[in-house]
């Protein structure tokens, strides 16, 4: 897939909300947005192909999820996010594009009660702790898992890393996926 592609359906996806939609915090959940230049690294970092499937842990609003959803209709993604108000753009955003993500679910749901699936690649932005890190990784395992460098990655070396820079949220955030055993 071309990263030209991908920035052009997160410009289109982004492009979509409005200052309301883009709260930082609502419901006393702080939900991330990133640039729309992040979903073409976010993806090159999944390294996404036909029949991927993918469970996006904390997707907010929904802002890179669905932009990545709509540039990739052959990966199945599933995102739940504990924040009711972000479901409910990020729900109203998809209804905007006119029902033309069939392979996208977004819900209400904890990452912590989420269940193994068929899911061959995790994600996740959450900053939450030791007890949010320990379950990521046990729904990765034998998958991909893409993270936060800092906390969760600090002082983890060697295996097959990729690393990216990501600007959004006031700041430079590295993200990092790898494949865990």
């Amino acid at each position: 897939m071309d990263n030209t592609v991908r920035y052009q359906c997160a410009k289109r996806v982004y492009a979509m909300y409005t200052e309301t939609d883009r709260l930082p915090e609502t419901n006393g959940h702080f939900s991330l947005s990133l640039r729309p230049a992040a979903c073409p690294a976010i993806a090159e970092l999944l390294v996404l192909t036909a029949g991927s499937r993918v469970f996006w842990g904390g997707c907010g609003t929904g802002q890179e999820v669905i932009s990545l959803a709509l540039a990739h209709p052959d990966v199945q993604f599933v995102a739940v996010d504990t924040n009711s108000d972000a479901i409910s753009v990020a729900t109203r955003k998809i209804s905007e594009l006119g029902g033309s993500l069939s392979n996208l679910v977004v819900r209400l749901g904890d990452i912590m009660n989420e269940l193994r699936h068929n899911y061959s690649h995790v994600y996740s932005t959450a900053i939450i702790g030791p007890q949010l890190y320990a379950h990521l990784r046990w729904l990765a395992s034998g998958r991909v898992l893409c993270m936060f460098k800092s906390p969760m990655w600090e002082g983890e070396k060697g295996g097959n890393v990729r690393t990216v820079k990501l600007s959004g949220s006031g700041g430079q955030k590295q993200l990092l996926a790898k494949f865990l055993e």
